[in-house]
């Protein structure tokens, strides 16, 4: 059922289902699953009959499935679950992210199920009561380690490394009829029930979960007796109202019909039928920028490096042999000019004035030559034009950019934003804050030095306000990208 629902755009964040080729891949607890998707449409899938617990095991399983599926290309996407990782919610005092960045370093040395260094990604949840919530991933060095490794040595280009939790959150946005509500997801996978608490634009405000001992099904009573303690943390701890349940992937413990005796609010059946393929096309169809992704930004950019440096020496190459040629040429009008200079002096003072003219290129395609060697020797950094691919897909409505700056700072670039917002007060105030929040927790974590509200005040101290005159309110953000 969930296959129709391909190139219609709801699970598409950041990415586009119709063009894109790469192969997904599961691995919950040792279990492989492939699935291969060519421009958007399912090509194969495959199954590994073994159990793949280690990095040769990973190695052929992949050599395997490319084969079995006929997969023609190079991206891979990797959804893993795994008793080596970690996947807590922390309630946090709000901090700088410096301090926070340390404070989540500690926590996952802390947290560790496993000997040795480690890596930590996390996710910004709902803010309350000055706190601020965060989903924390924890994964053994080694592990990420491992995933590229082999994808180098079989010249794959991984685009994921995401946890199973990373998938769940954006199901809510399917089910939700208003952006304002706060619902509650309930589905199972991997031998675990999982709750996820979001609002309706698919904004994590927790999640939980619950694991059934082995060889033993969870009864419904138990599973409802978890709904409603999530319903009191969200409402005592985080001032939300849950006002639904949902039930993805009923089966016949966990079905909306079984938990409705223990729960007094509405649980209703999703329309979506989940199977371990449907969760692999949900993961691949994330953004590479997902703040769950355990895959470097140096290796997912590597690619894009290596061709910028092609280029830069092919331009070198090419300059070069234009500066031999001009030289051949040069040389060649001085020997006619000195074979003709006595007999025609007329001509030969054109010959001069060209012979000029001609060393004048030459000093003009030396210097070009330098400045390339300068460009091959220090590569421009990219982050410009990745910056201002990403702002229009953060930017609200009604706010319109009429300066863009990025500079080269000694921490980082900074960077200053001008533009117009609505006329109307309120609106412009509103979408204002909202770009403002996504700079701060865009994969650029800008770090706002100058608010909107600081230039505000500052016009209304001097008495300037949004005349007739203008076609919206104007506003400045300053900040460091660091």
């Amino acid at each position: 059922m969930w296959e129709k629902l391909l190139g219609s755009g709801v699970f598409a964040r950041g990415s586009n289902p119709l063009t894109k080729t790469i192969l997904g891949v599961s691995l919950i607890y040792g279990q492989f699953r492939a699935m291969a998707v060519v421009k958007g449409h399912i090509a194969g899938s495959w199954v590994f009959p073994g159990l793949v617990n280690t990095a040769d095991d990973l190695r052929t399983a992949l050599q395997e499935a490319i084969r079995a599926t006929n997969f023609p290309g190079q991206l891979v996407s990797f959804l893993v679950e795994d008793t080596r990782l970690m996947h807590n919610y922390h309630l946090v005092p709000q901090m700088k992210q410096a301090d926070l960045d340390r404070f989540l370093e500690r926590i996952a040395i802390q947290e560790k199920a496993t000997e040795g260094p480690v890596v930590w990604r996390y996710r910004r949840a709902h803010q309350a009561k000055e706190r601020i919530g965060l989903l924390l991933d924890i994964w053994p060095q080694s592990l990420v380690n491992e995933f590229i490794t082999v994808c180098e040595d079989l010249s794959l280009r991984p685009v994921h490394l995401l946890p199973l939790s990373a998938v769940f959150v954006d199901q809510v946005r399917m089910l939700a009829t208003s952006t304002k509500k706060v619902l509650l997801l309930v589905t199972q996978m991997a031998g675990k029930v999982v709750f996820v608490v979001a609002t309706g634009d698919g904004k994590p405000l927790f999640d939980r979960f619950l694991s059934s001992p082995k060889d033993e099904v969870l009864d419904p009573e138990r599973i409802g007796r978890e709904i409603i303690r999530s319903v009191l943390f969200a409402q005592q701890q985080l001032g939300k109202q849950i006002t639904q349940v949902w039930v993805m992937g009923e089966t016949e413990e966990l079905s909306a019909e079984r938990l409705q005796p223990y729960v007094e609010l509405p649980i209703l059946p999703s329309p979506m039928k989940p199977d371990p393929s449907y969760w692999i096309w949900v993961g691949v169809m994330l953004p590479a920028t997902h703040s769950s992704n355990f895959i470097p930004w140096e290796v997912r950019t590597a690619p894009i490096r290596r061709v910028v440096s092609k280029f830069v020496v092919g331009m070198v190459v090419g300059l070069g042999c234009a500066s031999i040629t001009t030289g051949g040429l040069i040389e060649g009008l001085l020997v006619r000019e000195r074979g003709i200079s006595s007999a025609l002096s007329p001509e030969t003072q054109a010959l001069v004035q060209e012979k000029r003219d001609w060393n004048l290129r030459y000093q003009t395609l030396a210097d070009k030559q330098v400045w390339v060697k300068g460009v091959m020797d220090e590569e421009p950094s990219p982050v410009i034009g990745w910056f201002l691919g990403y702002l229009p897909d953060i930017l609200p409505r009604g706010v319109t950019l009429t300066k863009v700056s990025l500079a080269v700072q000694e921490q980082g670039w900074g960077l200053e934003l001008r533009g117009e917002a609505s006329k109307d007060l309120r609106l412009s105030a509103k979408a204002l804050a909202v770009f403002e929040q996504r700079l701060m927790e865009s994969p650029y974590r800008v770090n706002i030095t100058k608010s909107w509200r600081d230039t505000w005040v500052e016009q209304l101290r001097q008495g300037a306000t949004s005349s007739d005159d203008q076609q919206g309110r104007p506003f400045l953000i300053e900040g460091q990208i660091l």
